[in-house]
């Protein structure tokens, strides 16, 4: 590209209002997410069946090591433990198909 072209592009875009708007629509965005899990889903991680891992963890995007075991949600996606505890302390679904976890009270 010449420098013009860069110049063009320096005054159409702000990059300070472009992060702005990220937070602005990603706050906006999770007034309209389900509630997180309450006490009662503390083993709700530990009730995931463990299986090895042989795709990327759509949470952290790390690939499988060898020998690795993850978490198959009930949906059947699997993720590293971690990262699934991570996800459902915040949020109250599956991170890549959004289907919904209930927690069934004993």
């Amino acid at each position: 590209m010449s420098s013009t072209t860069y110049d063009l592009f320096d005054e159409c875009f702000d990059l300070d209002l472009a992060l702005t708007m990220v937070d602005y629509f990603s706050s906006e965005s999770s007034n309209t997410t389900s509630t997180p899990p309450d006490d009662d889903g503390s083993n709700l991680i530990s009730d995931m069946p463990t299986v090895a891992i042989v795709d990327t963890c759509s949470v952290c995007m790390g690939g499988p090591e060898t020998g690795e075991e993850g978490k198959r949600m009930p949906c059947n996606h699997v993720y590293h433990a971690n990262c699934i505890s991570t996800w459902l302390s915040r949020y109250n679904s599956c991170p890549l198909c959004r289907s919904s976890i209930t927690i069934v009270k004993s």
